[in-house]
């Protein structure tokens, strides 16, 4: 169980390591997957079935992009055209969203 801790104080690495504890040591839930977890959550906090249309790489690129307008762009490119997660990115890389 987890102990209380200071509101200030950052709770992933102990999420990190109980869950590592757990159910064995893996990147599932390394303190980085943990971490883009929650920014995941943040960035995307209602779920819906379009959620479901990418895979999780797809949201490991969208939510390196902080322009939330950016953000929405690539992730609606990317549900309407069927994009893999290299096309997406591909993208992203390539700045497409500047030329719109």
């Amino acid at each position: 169980m987890f102990l209380m801790h200071n509101k200030k104080e950052n709770i992933i690495p102990y999420i990190s390591n109980f869950y590592s504890y757990k159910y064995g040591l893996n990147y599932t839930f390394s303190y980085i997957n943990i971490n883009y977890m929650k920014i995941f959550y943040l960035y995307f906090p209602i779920y819906n079935k379009e959620l479901e249309k990418l895979s999780w790489d797809h949201y490991l690129e969208l939510i390196k992009i902080s322009n939330s307008n950016e953000r929405n762009f690539y992730y609606k490119a990317s549900v309407f055209c069927n994009l893999s997660s290299s096309d997406m990115s591909y993208l992203i890389n390539n700045n497409f969203y500047s030329f719109v």
